[in-house]
């Protein structure tokens, strides 16, 4: 296993990016999506999902691990990537479900955010992904903990299902981890200037 670098955009044109899939009844696949809804990356043509041409298991308790990201000189790293979910929703009770987690050993794992923090991170009040339908490929974030000294970062998508409805499941692409130590502020002092122009003229 290596460590990818930090900054760069994976959009898994290239390769499978060092990912690789383990578990119980494991449906993850690296290449192009074909499923009726998920049919297609959010970049480009490749990514991984569950079962790229249909429904991840029943029973499925799988994980998709990522190589190790090297994330000690950040002030603020963050976690992104873009997915497409398709998972039983069963309401108060819980049937199936997505989720991420960290690891700075990559033996010991905690659950990464919950419900309500980061951007799109979770739609349930068990923390996890368990949408269906939510198709449509769309940005989800989450700030990452802070490694120990000489720790690097390691994190899984896990994809837990019980025995009843399968679906789709969920697709990962675009996978991002940067530095958000440079925020971007909404301008202040802001003063407008106009310039009267004639005929075809241009100006900047």
């Amino acid at each position: 296993k290596y460590c990818r670098q930090a900054g760069v955009i994976l959009s898994f044109e290239q390769g499978d990016g060092g990912y690789y899939s383990d578990g119980f009844k494991t449906s993850w696949q690296y290449g192009t999506p074909s499923a009726r809804q998920i049919n297609k990356a959010a970049s480009g043509s490749k990514a991984w999902k569950t079962n790229l041409s249909g429904n991840h298991n029943n029973l499925e308790l799988s994980y998709l691990y990522s190589p190790c990201f090297d994330i000690s000189q950040m002030t603020d790293p963050m976690l992104s990537f873009s997915a497409a979910i398709d998972i039983e929703d069963c309401g108060n009770g819980l049937c199936d479900g997505a989720y991420v987690e960290c690891s700075f050993d990559g033996k010991t794992w905690v659950r990464l955010g919950s419900t309500g923090q980061g951007t799109n991170w979770y739609d349930s009040t068990h923390n996890l992904w368990n949408s269906e339908g939510f198709t449509r490929w769309h940005v989800s974030s989450i700030s990452l903990p802070q490694p120990g000294p000489g720790e690097t970062t390691h994190f899984r998508f896990v994809m837990s299902a019980d025995p009843g409805v399968a679906l789709e499941g969920i697709a990962i692409d675009d996978i991002h981890v940067f530095d958000r130590a440079n925020r971007i502020y909404p301008a202040s002092g802001v003063t407008a200037t106009t310039r009267d122009i004639s005929g075809s003229q241009r100006t900047d």
